[in-house]
């Protein structure tokens, strides 16, 4: 498969080669990848990476694994964070030492905006819950309602409080 042109009915009809070759996976991921080299030259001028590390990356930004990017994006949803996903797995064998995230490419708690309301607690459950709490408190409904949102929505009442984690 070819990651060179724009996948679409209306770009194979009405699009001309440069604009399915502009709009394309390959070169969308190419560009993300150019912005965070540029984050690594900034983040080596100030210290943060050495500048062979920066250099590195630049050499090796161009090196898309499209296939692997689409599988990805396939389980979480999100391109960006597909692709932020196959570059680390890229770069992690040619890291000397433990390779740790630091929480810059939303793995975890951020992938995709429905785990991050999850985790801030302002999800649909979450919000229904508090709802039915606050009603609770007022006596306008039976505690059990509160017990059995919980069950239904498979809600862990043992979740750390997100502002204290």
């Amino acid at each position: 498969m070819t990651f060179s042109n724009l996948d679409s009915p209306f770009a194979s009809r009405y699009g001309s080669a440069e604009m399915r070759a502009l709009w394309s996976d390959a070169l969308k991921r190419l560009y993300w990848r150019r912005i965070w080299v540029a984050l690594a030259e900034a983040q080596a001028l100030a210290g943060v990476v050495t500048p062979e590390q920066a250099a590195d990356l630049k050499a090796n930004a161009d090196k898309l694994d499209v296939n692997r990017s689409l599988e990805i994006e396939k389980e979480i949803g999100h391109d960006l964070m597909a692709e932020v996903k196959a570059f680390a797995e890229q770069i992690r064998p040619f890291v000397p030492r433990r390779y740790t995230v630091l929480g810059t490419d939303g793995f975890g708690r951020s992938d995709t905006r429905e785990k991050l309301r999850y985790f801030f607690e302002v999800d649909r459950h979450w919000v229904t819950l508090a709802s039915l709490a606050a009603l609770a408190e007022d006596g306008a409904i039976e505690r059990q309602k509160l017990a059995d949102a919980i069950r239904k929505y498979g809600i862990d009442p043992e979740k750390p409080n997100p502002l204290t984690v």
